[in-house]
C-alpha cells in the first residue's frame, strides 16, 4: 500500500499520519485495531486534503514528507480528483460523518482501491458498508471498547463490543499462573455460545479444536455473549 489519502486534517488525521510517516505505534482506540491489517511499506506517499488553509500550513510544517492540499472535495471545482483515483487507501475522518461517507463513495467512484470512514453513530456502519465502503469505524463503539479494555482484568489485552453490545470479542493471554495451562479446550467448561476463534503460539496462528491443550504464553481470541464474559474472565484469570 503505497499511496494513502487522508480527507480531513484534524487531530485524528495527525495521529494516523504519524503512524505512517514516523512509524509511531498506533495506540489510539479508534484506528489502532483497524490499521493493524496494513502491512509495513518502506515508501509511502501520504496526501492530506483539508479545506482550512491555516490548518494546511500547520500540517505542512508538521509533516514535510506529506503532500498537503488545501481543497474542499464538495466544491465543483475540486482539482485533486486524480489524487483520489490513484490512491490505494482513502481515509475520510472529518468531524462530519455524512461528509465522510459521501467523500468515500466519491473516492471509490473515481478509482480509489479501498476506503475507510469515521462515523459517530453505530447504525451508519451498516449504511457505509451497503454503499461499498470497505471499513467504517464507529467513534462511539471505539470509546466503549476503550473503556471496556481498562475495566477488564489484567491478562485481557483488549475487548471489542459488537452486535449493539450483545456480543464481545476478547483478546487475552494465558499466563503462567492460569489454571487453564495443560487443559484441552473441551475441558474448560466454557459458557454456551462461546467460541475460541484462534490461538497464537509463538509464530504460529492455530485454528483450535477441542483437543488443543493451552500453554503458557498462548494468546487467544474468544467471542462470547455479554452475559458470559464474567465466567470467561474467571476461567482464564484464576
Amino acid at each position: 500500500m503505497n499511496k494513502i489519502v487522508l480527507i480531513g486534517g484534524d487531530r485524528i488525521s495527525v495521529y494516523v499520519a504519524e503512524h505512517f510517516l514516523e512509524n509511531k505505534k498506533m495506540d489510539m482506540s479508534i484506528f489502532g485495531r483497524i490499521l493493524r491489517y496494513l502491512k509495513p511499506v518502506k515508501k509511502r506517499r501520504i496526501n492530506i486534503i483539508d479545506s482550512d488553509y491555516d490548518n494546511c500550513k500547520l500540517l505542512s510544517n508538521r509533516f514535510p514528507g506529506a503532500m498537503i492540499f488545501n481543497s474542499d472535495i464538495s466544491d465543483e471545482g475540486f482539482s485533486e480528483e486524480e489524487e483520489l483515483s490513484g490512491a490505494d487507501l482513502v481515509i475520510a475522518i472529518t468531524g462530519n460523518q455524512e461528509f465522510n461517507i459521501v467523500n468515500a463513495v466519491y473516492a471509490k467512484s473515481v478509482g480509489a482501491r479501498r476506503t475507510m470512514v469515521l462515523v459517530n453513530k453505530s447504525n451508519y456502519v451498516h449504511i457505509a458498508s451497503n454503499l461499498g465502503i470497505d471499513v467504517a469505524v464507529s467513534r462511539i463503539e471505539s470509546m466503549v471498547n476503550s473503556i471496556l479494555k481498562y475495566i477488564r482484568k489484567s491478562n485481557i489485552r483488549s475487548v471489542y463490543s459488537i452486535s449493539s453490545g450483545k456480543v464481545e470479542v476478547l483478546e487475552l493471554s494465558v499466563e503462567k499462573t492460569s489454571r487453564t495451562i495443560g487443559k484441552k479446550i473441551k475441558e474448560l467448561k466454557l459458557p454456551k455460545q462461546t467460541l475460541i476463534m484462534s490461538v497464537n503460539r509463538g509464530n504460529n496462528n492455530i485454528i483450535p479444536d477441542g483437543e488443543l491443550a493451552l500453554e503458557n504464553g498462548d494468546y487467544i481470541i474468544v467471542i462470547a455473549r455479554k452475559e458470559s464474559i464474567a465466567r470467561i474472565e474467571e476461567i482464564f484469570t484464576s
